[in-house]
């Protein structure tokens, strides 16, 4: 059944601007490329309820209709149906029974800020009425996003890494599968902006915003003191995004006039603004070039700029101190009146 259609996002004007230091590569020849380029939104699309066995952890899963169900394969590394009742050392996994009408509201990159938000979070908001959620266990800040989006928490139906759901009339999405990370859908988009809209003022509200990233376990900014230090005296102010609640981050990003933030798990706040909302200044290193928030600015039409500095670590994302290009940062400010 499809519960959107697809849709045509027109290309834009990001802009693209790269340290003097920064060589080129076909990464950044395609990202310089593909980021103006308009796409197509795959339509929403929910499967007809069958019997499925969905795997803890992983989320992949066998249905009784489809067999195994390649849209739950998205970034697991376990996708192979004949384990799914069993671990990786072939140890017998937990049966869950669990009965329907239920939804596939989790992927393997559920503890992801990102994925969880636009992925599963989106996936639960588009469940047939009526029916319960199979997720993960959840988090604080999960439960908080499915708080913000009116879920009751009598429909969530927890399933552990180690168990393995025997589910009956359950249904699946490809909300939660590749379509959806980098090619975001409009009308998606618009139910987050929805949920935003009743929340109070954010402090930030028309403010300059810098989103600081010193708390991140991965791909540190070496000079992010002088970063804050420099946009201080333009007048910005600097929010660390774990310091607050899901509620509060939703409204600084609905509300705030302009945010500078290095690539990072807090620009999946961008879903809560509106069409048209902040201006926005990415950070990004020339050895780890990912789109997804350049696509979710697009299909918001927001003003955009990335910002490509040398990289760290080879291109792994799990790691790496770099340094974004301050003076750089500085010129288009300067140009845009921030």
């Amino acid at each position: 059944m499809i519960l959107r259609p697809g849709v045509r996002v027109p290309r834009w004007s990001p802009e693209v601007h790269l340290a003097r230091d920064v060589a080129s590569t076909s990464a950044l020849d395609a990202f310089g490329h593909r980021a103006p380029a308009g796409y197509d939104a795959p339509a929403v699309t929910l499967a007809p309820p069958q019997d499925m066995v969905v795997q803890g952890g992983s989320f992949v899963a066998l249905g009784a209709v489809e067999g195994p169900i390649v849209a739950t394969h998205y970034l697991a590394t376990d996708a192979v149906p004949d384990r799914l009742l069993s671990d990786a050392a072939g140890s017998p996994r937990r049966p869950h029974p669990v009965a329907g009408p239920v939804l596939l509201a989790g992927n393997a990159a559920a503890a992801n800020y990102y994925h969880w938000t636009a992925q599963c979070l989106a996936a639960a908001l588009h469940a047939p009425t009526g029916a319960r959620l199979l997720v993960p266990v959840l988090r604080p800040w999960q439960r908080a996003g499915l708080a913000l989006a009116g879920i009751d928490p009598a429909r969530l139906v927890e399933i552990e890494p180690d168990a393995v759901a025997l589910a009956t009339a359950a249904t699946h999405t490809n909300l939660t599968g590749g379509d959806f990370a980098f090619m975001p859908h409009p009308a998606i988009l618009d139910a987050f902006a929805r949920l935003a809209e009743p929340l109070p003022p954010s402090p930030w509200r028309g403010a300059k915003v810098y989103v600081a990233r010193r708390d991140a376990a991965r791909r540190a900014l070496a000079n992010e003191n002088a970063i804050e230090v420099a946009l201080a005296a333009r007048g910005f102010a600097t929010v660390a995004a774990t310091a607050l609640t899901i509620a509060e981050q939703a409204a600084l990003f609905r509300d705030a006039a302009l945010i500078v933030g290095a690539h990072g798990a807090a620009l999946t706040n961008l879903l809560w603004t509106r069409r048209g909302g902040p201006a926005l200044v990415e950070l990004h290193r020339a050895d780890y070039l990912n789109r997804c928030y350049t696509r979710l600015a697009q299909a918001k039409g927001l003003r955009y700029a990335a910002l490509v500095s040398p990289g760290g670590n080879g291109g792994r994302s799990d790691g790496g101190d770099w340094t974004a290009d301050l003076p750089l940062l500085r010129a288009l400010l300067d140009r845009w009146g921030g």
